[in-house]
């Protein structure tokens, strides 16, 4: 469902099928980390806000608080030429993201540094670590904070 509603809401412009793909997934499958994406496509990601999504307040003062360390799905995905990776750290932490390809031949590091708790977003622009852009294909990118490691494919197409 979320590949479906990606293709229409990105690469043919269909927001109102994209949406409906979107909808049964968040209706679906609330907890999934997919869902989370489609929910931030909608403009309606709130991340203490899993079960009952809300539409998202552009002027909040409330702190969102992290819970647990998490790598959520890249979003656009499948993606050409860039895509955003979310990932939540519930306390200052070190993190390291790579992207792999499908062999799992490291293609580059997007980020390696200490980052503030909370809720971010890195972009992939689909380039390996000396600035050429990748072939399209199936990519992993793994996250890695303390003894938490998670991986999720993204795709590139050409």
């Amino acid at each position: 469902m979320f590949d479906l509603g990606s293709i229409y809401w990105y690469y043919l412009k269909d927001q109102k099928a994209g949406e409906k793909y979107y909808r049964e997934l968040i209706v679906a499958y609330p907890d999934d980390d997919l869902a989370i994406s489609a929910l931030a496509t909608l403009g309606e990601w709130e991340p203490d806000s899993r079960k009952q999504p809300k539409p998202r307040q552009e002027n909040s003062q409330t702190a969102q608080v992290v819970k647990k360390f998490a790598l959520l799905q890249n979003y656009p995905n499948p993606f050409n030429p860039e895509t955003n990776i979310k990932y939540a750290l519930p306390e200052e932490s070190y993190v390291l993201i790579e992207v792999y390809n499908i062999l799992g031949k490291k293609i580059t590091t997007i980020l390696d540094t200490e980052m503030q708790e909370g809720y971010h977003i890195v972009k992939w622009d689909g380039r390996n670590s000396t600035g050429q852009k990748v072939s399209a294909g199936i990519y992993l990118v793994r996250m890695k904070v303390g003894s938490f490691e998670k991986t999720q494919k993204m795709m590139l197409l050409p």
